[in-house]
């Protein structure tokens, strides 16, 4: 994984840096499964249906988190602050200048096929 300062790494839409994952969630998958049980507060039936009701109101539907799909200007972007794209297309600029248009060409594709998606 890149190593990237916290200006350049990708954010959760919330804002966030990380996922979150809920202490007790974290204590409870640790735990035998009478203390998990117990810890969620649930039971080996699972909830009943105002249980159910009741968590859905107080914490919203159970659904999975999307990853932010990135547009291919932010791709651009990130690969604009690669320090290995930026040294290629300075080369490659001055290949053209001096009309290498062989040396254009490889590091064009160099800089063109460059890892252009965030870091995790």
């Amino acid at each position: 994984m890149a190593i990237l300062p916290r200006f350049f790494r990708p954010r959760a839409t919330n804002g966030a840096d990380a996922i979150r994952v809920a202490p007790r969630l974290v204590e409870a998958a640790g735990a035998m499964a009478p203390v998990a049980l117990e810890l969620l507060q649930s039971g080996p039936q699972g909830l009943s249906q105002e249980q159910a009701e009741q968590r859905l109101e107080e914490y919203g539907p159970n659904v999975v988190a999307q990853e932010k799909r990135h547009t291919w200007v932010g791709l651009l972007g990130h690969a604009l602050v690669n320090p290995l794209v930026v040294l290629l297309l300075i080369l490659a600029t001055v290949a053209l200048l001096t009309e290498d248009v062989k040396a254009v060409t490889v590091m064009s594709a160099m800089a063109c096929c460059a890892p252009t998606r965030p870091a995790r």
